[in-house]
């Protein structure tokens, strides 16, 4: 259990947003849980939009920028700028939570 806790101690220390540092009554990080979910709702989309099952695998991959040609991939097009996209996301979105940053993210307690 208390490897879950890691993201809630980071948000704790002021690191992420304080709507991230909710906790309900059990002590469970309610909203950290809702966004986790999300990310892997939308990877697990990855499945639906890619015509294999192993070009989908190979898209995860940082060395998916280079398939093979042995691959089904739709567009090559297309499956270059998804994985830009998706690359340019998880870059971006630290970036933006540690420029808009506030001292008074910092909280003692997570509850509500």
């Amino acid at each position: 259990m208390e490897a879950f806790k890691g993201l809630l101690a980071t948000a704790n220390d002021g690191d992420l947003p304080p709507f991230m540092a909710k906790t309900n009554k059990y002590g469970i990080q309610k909203n950290i849980l809702i966004i986790q979910g999300c990310i892997v709702t939308c990877i697990s989309l990855i499945f639906l939009v890619m015509p294999t099952v192993s070009s989908a695998f190979f898209i995860l991959f940082v060395i998916g920028f280079f398939p093979p040609a042995q691959l089904e991939i739709g567009s090559p097009a297309f499956y270059v700028w998804f994985l830009i996209g998706g690359v340019a996301l998880f870059v971006l979105i630290p970036v933006i939570i540690g420029y808009i940053k506030k001292p008074e993210w910092k909280t003692k307690s997570g509850t509500e």
